[in-house]
């Protein structure tokens, strides 16, 4: 007889959620769950990995945030993150900053361009990868830093 494990279980009760507030100023609205990055002067802006500055994550919008407003950005616990579609998400799976603000479960290897690890996939039963958009999974929120392709 074998002991069972079960790997990767979150109490919600000890992954709190971390807070901050930043000003929005790129061109359009942020939605929620997408991933941002600090751009200056606590200023966000979507993340991507086209490259390292790009891929340095501050955190995920915890609602929307209008042009020149200030919006809470959550850093740390378990949040729902806006996924890009097509994907098969399996749970406790790593999740790296993809395009435009969304995570992806797939690691760039083009050159030049950056992996960064924000998470895991904790429940990916309210995501459809054939869209429509948006579309969620909660992930367990713990930032890295990018890395960079060679």
């Amino acid at each position: 007889m074998g002991t069972t494990i079960r790997a990767f279980q979150i109490d919600p009760t000890v992954f709190s959620l971390i807070t901050v507030t930043f000003q929005q100023e790129a061109g359009s609205n942020l939605a929620i769950g997408r991933i941002v990055r600090m751009t200056g002067d606590g200023i966000v802006d979507l993340a991507d990995n086209t490259s390292e500055t790009n891929a340095s994550t501050t955190g995920i919008t915890a609602a929307a945030i209008p042009i020149s407003t200030l919006g809470a950005v959550q850093f740390s616990g378990l949040l729902d993150v806006e996924m890009v579609l097509g994907l098969t998400l399996l749970f406790g799976e790593v999740v790296y900053v993809g395009a435009n603000g969304m995570g992806t479960n797939v690691q760039t290897a083009v050159s030049g361009r950056a992996n960064c690890r924000i998470g895991r996939v904790s429940d990916s039963s309210a995501y459809n990868p054939g869209g429509p958009s948006p579309t969620f999974a909660k992930i367990a929120v713990n930032l890295d830093y990018p890395i960079v392709v060679a």
